[in-house]
């Protein structure tokens, strides 16, 4: 049990290449320039990281994470309030704009979901979002 009653899962695979690159193939943003971001931050906690990537931001994603220091076939999951790893960038709320630099509304976007990463939801909150898409059925308890 995670921080807001959350929860996660691990996972052991035969091959870690062949799952990350079969996850590559299926939905998912493996080992993406964007996760090195963290590293401005000093934060290098992850060795591979997979995100599957959802319709929009707003919408909970699923995280598949190999932390440093932990066995080469094993892995993390969990689910984040908000996903970094999208299909439809909100251009409206995000737009592009010029700071001393020039910086992408989809990056920008990004940083914003990302600072959900400390307030997950908790298992029956992320039970509802997910009958919101469409992933729990709705007549589901």
């Amino acid at each position: 049990m995670g921080k807001n009653n959350s929860v996660g899962t691990n996972l052991t695979v035969a091959d870690a290449t062949k799952f990350l690159n079969t996850l590559s193939h299926n939905g998912y943003d493996v080992d993406k320039v964007y996760e090195y971001a963290k590293y401005f931050k000093l934060d290098f906690s992850h060795l591979h990281s997979a995100r599957f990537v959802t319709n929009n931001s707003n919408w909970p994603g699923f995280h598949i994470t190999q932390e440093s220091g932990d066995p080469v076939n094993y892995f993390s999951a969990h689910w984040d309030r908000r996903s970094t790893a999208f299909y439809n960038w909100n251009s409206k709320d995000y737009p592009d704009r010029w700071f001393p630099v020039y910086m992408p509304g989809r990056v920008r976007e990004q940083i914003d979901a990302a600072s959900t990463y400390d307030n997950p939801y908790s298992a029956a909150q992320l039970r509802q979002q997910l009958k919101t898409q469409g992933i729990v059925p709705t007549k589901e308890p």
